[in-house]
């Protein structure tokens, strides 16, 4: 999806362990391209858009059920279990960029080792549903 000029873009809040908070809405954004983009909402709270199609989606009853993402925060890899069908891996950094992409059928590994520290957004989509989580990777 490539938006140009303005849009409204629907979103949802999860707590720091990926559980959906109840809480979502829409908020107007002008932005242009198909990277991710990061902004400070109208209500001071920090959102990352990875794009208005995947971010639509993610909510209650869209969640690949029976997903874990673990340790949080991570150092060198994160595992991913719960996986049961063909599945996208996207890891995006705080500018939008995807910095790892990897797609897979089952549980996995993602290794960490090249990427700086920093707040990271991982992004799943699969057939049944699709989850974002915040992941921190630290030294």
């Amino acid at each position: 999806m490539s938006v140009t000029d303005s849009a409204t873009v629907k979103w949802a809040l999860y707590d720091t362990s990926g559980i959906f908070t109840g809480q979502q809405g829409t908020a107007g954004r002008t932005f242009s391209g198909t990277k991710a983009t990061a902004f400070v909402g109208t209500d001071d709270q920090f959102y990352i858009v990875v794009n208005a199609a995947n971010l639509a989606a993610t909510g209650p009853g869209r969640e690949i059920p029976g997903l874990k993402i673990y340790p949080d925060p991570a150092k060198n890899f994160i595992s991913i279990t719960g996986i049961r069908e063909k599945t996208v891996l996207a890891l995006y950094n705080l500018s939008g960029e995807m910095v790892l992409r990897k797609e897979t059928g089952t549980d996995t590994i993602l290794q960490l080792q090249n990427l700086e520290p920093g707040v990271y957004a991982l992004v799943l989509s699969g057939h049944t549903g699709r989850s974002a989580r915040k992941i921190l990777i630290k030294n």
